[in-house]
């Protein structure tokens, strides 16, 4: 794996914990009310996809894993 790869993974992983921090002891309804919660989970959301968009194919391809 190369290093821009192994950054990239640990950026969604760091998008993901910052998902359940924002998120940790929240319902549906709280998610709802808080547009804060919202936009700061749909932001790390848009993250994660320009990570992985980013992944190179060889990685991939040797890691089934990686999406």
């Amino acid at each position: 794996m190369t290093r821009d790869a192994a950054v990239l993974l640990d950026d969604i992983l760091e998008s993901i914990e910052k998902i359940e921090e924002y998120a940790r002891g929240a319902n549906e309804r709280d998610f709802k009310s808080d547009g804060l919660m919202q936009d700061a989970i749909l932001r790390r959301l848009e993250l994660i996809g320009e990570a992985v968009k980013s992944i190179p194919e060889k990685t991939r391809s040797e890691n089934p894993r990686v999406p």
